[in-house]
């Protein structure tokens, strides 16, 4: 008898086909982070993660709380890097330059081992993505079977959103983690309300409060479950036991968000009173005033919920359209666009069984455990509202906790009662097979998926940018695009470079003339644009980069440029009065380029979010000079006012 054969079948039923579903998910995790470079926030969150664990680096807010930085730089410190210059002689928290500047020149300093520190904080978020997929595949199971549990973590690991969010070194997965374990940790304190699952609620919640500014909405999630746990009949339990729970809950989270913040005010001094003078809402002021005069929360914590109320205002980008309001529709269609069709079946076989299951005397009758998918249902239903509510529309990544509801309500499809058991095998074949080809379809530019009723990755820029299609992460593949153009007969034409991200571009060897970019770290050299080859990424197309001249081509832009133009001849050439002009000129130069790109197909794609124009003399001087291809008003900005 072999030693497989001493196995339990339970083990060989469960557990093997779940491990080696994830162990593929981890290696398609693993795949998409080895070769990209990093996105936009990812240095920064490395460097205040390590920040907050290191003895030797001042802590660094980036507006994202603590807890997920934390979990992203935990395996640097196996690496001893260095920290930048800059922070060395640093006692206290850092408020003087952002994580934006300060995270590359970490990450990217010589002594470092700038690919293995990325990869390694990577994976510390696979990691926790893999639990999370266990965790969904445990409640599945549980709630309608070893079939439902195994669909809905088969979808889970084959979701191009899932993939690329748990490649990058950022706080989403583990927030959609922790979001995830306090709410079913909340439903078992409703039904037993016992001092163990007070105080695992208790860390849980302590912990997802340290962890994203969007925790503060969990009281909602939480009066929803207790409405549904009251309705269903609260049993022997009586109220007291559940007030004391609920309070000793608290007191718990109360000091976990403290025990994670070092059980202390302040890193060093008390910061100086003028970091607090950003505007922001007028409740966020009162509550951090009030926070502030009693040290009744960190003062990192505070400064970070201070950072990110201040910085909400941001021009968005959907479907041709401008906003500075966002828009209510971008969720719900950016989650349709990037939601493999496979997944979309099976949504709707569970939808199905769950109207089926609601039907009196129906042969699917109580197959759906309705009352079991609490913790999902509400955490994706109150997520999810106030996500379309907020019209923050950075990027897909800040709904990633609503997709565990989806996941779950997917497996229900296991429930649809099939006339014949041959019927459950083809659909079933049919979202398999659909779920994998998507994944070779989008690898490895998992970040840019968009389904075929989008139109394909590829057309992906036409309708969003940012973090849910362009993210910066597509250095390595520039390179060797343009050593391959250059190694081609004729390959000597200039090339011009837009790039959208936060990374040091000479790291990667790319050999280009850099046009405005999103992080500008150029050094200006004025010159006219010559006919050659323009690599652009989307979000920069679209004029959603952090240049002074955003958004569409308008009336009042083309005045600028035209002025400008004029008054360049006659302004004594290299004076700083002419750099000036010229760096304003630039830009308006470029934001007219991007306007007459976008109304013709690219030439070819490096990959789905960099597109290549090839321009000759007529078709630039056309761009530059003739009639602008694109004219709006400012009133054309959802939230803007006519000027």
């Amino acid at each position: 008898m072999s030693r497989f054969d001493r196995l339990p079948p339970a083990f060989i039923r469960i557990f093997c086909p779940a491990a080696a579903i994830l162990a593929l998910f981890a290696f398609l995790c693993f795949d998409a982070a080895r070769d990209t470079s990093p996105t936009y926030d990812e240095a920064g969150l490395m460097l205040g993660g390590y920040s907050c664990l290191a003895r030797d680096c001042p802590e660094i807010p980036t507006a994202n709380l603590r807890l997920a930085e934390m979990w992203v730089g935990l395996p640097l410190l196996a690496f001893k890097p260095r920290i930048p210059d800059t922070l060395r002689n640093e006692k206290t928290l850092v408020t003087d330059q952002s994580s934006s500047e300060l995270g590359p020149a970490f990450l990217y300093d010589p002594a470092n081992r700038t690919e293995a520190m990325l990869l390694a904080s990577r994976m510390a978020v696979t990691a926790a993505a893999v639990v999370l997929g266990w965790i969904l595949f445990a409640a599945s199971r549980r709630l309608h079977g070893l079939g439902a549990g195994l669909l809905t973590l088969t979808l889970y690991c084959l979701n191009p959103v899932v993939i690329s969010n748990s490649a990058l070194a950022t706080t989403d997965i583990v927030t959609t983690l922790v979001f995830t374990l306090t709410s079913l940790a909340y439903w078992r304190l409703l039904h037993r309300p016992s001092p163990a699952w007070a105080a695992a609620f208790g860390i849980s919640l302590g912990a997802l409060l340290a962890t994203k500014l969007n925790g503060a909405i969990f009281p909602a999630i939480a009066a929803l479950l207790f409405a549904l746990r009251w309705a269903a009949g609260p049993g022997p339990l009586r109220a007291w036991r559940l007030a004391l729970a609920h309070a000793a809950a608290a007191v718990v989270a109360y000091g976990t968000l403290w025990l994670i913040y070092g059980l202390r005010y302040a890193h060093g001094a008390p910061l100086d009173a003028s970091v607090w003078l950003q505007p922001g809402t007028e409740l966020s002021s009162r509550f951090i005033d009030f926070c502030r005069s009693g040290h009744l929360l960190p003062e990192a914590f505070l400064y970070d919920v201070h950072s990110f109320v201040w910085r909400m205002v941001r021009l968005s980008f959907f479907m041709g359209r401008y906003s500075i309001v966002g828009f209510w529709s971008f969720f719900p269609l950016v989650f349709f666009f990037k939601t493999p069709p496979a997944f979309l079946i099976a949504l709707c076989f569970a939808a199905a069984a769950a109207l089926l299951a609601l039907r009196r005397n129906s042969a699917a009758a109580a197959r759906v455990d309705f009352y079991g998918m609490a913790p999902f249902l509400a955490t994706g239903a109150v997520y999810g509202a106030v996500a379309v509510a907020s019209r923050f529309n950075l990027g897909i990544r800040h709904i990633l906790p609503v997709y565990p509801m989806f996941f779950i309500l997917a497996g229900a499809a296991a429930r649809f009662p099939f006339r014949r058991r041959w019927q459950a095998a083809v659909i079933g074949a049919v979202v398999l097979a659909g779920s994998v080809s998507e994944v070779l379809i989008a690898r490895p530019n998992y970040l840019s998926y968009v389904n075929e009723f989008g139109g394909g990755p590829r057309n992906g820029w036409r309708l969003f940018v940012d973090s849910s299609y362009d993210w910066g992460q597509d250095l390595p593949a520039v390179r060797r695009w343009l050593d391959a153009r250059a190694a081609r007969p004729g390959g000597g034409r200039p090339v011009y470079f837009s790039y959208f991200g936060n990374d040091f571009i000479e790291h990667y060897g790319i050999r280009a003339l850099l046009l405005p970019q999103d992080y500008e770290r150029r050094k200006m050299v004025p010159g006219s644009l010559e006919p050659g080859t323009y690599v652009i990424c989307a979000t920069m197309l679209q004029g959603i980069g952090a240049t002074p001249v955003r958004g569409p081509w308008m009336r009042q832009y083309e005045e600028a440029y035209q002025a400008i133009g004029r008054e360049l001849p006659a302004i004594p050439s290299g004076t700083d009065r002419w750099n000036e002009a010229f760096a304003i000129f630039e830009f308006l130069r470029f934001s007219r380029l991007c306007a007459t790109l976008r109304t013709r197909e690219p030439d070819a794609w490096i990959t789905p979010n960099v597109l290549v124009y090839e321009l000759d003399q007529k078709s630039l001087e056309a761009a530059l000079t003739g009639p602008p291809r694109e004219m709006a008003d400012t009133a054309s900005i959802l939230g803007s006012k006519p000027q």
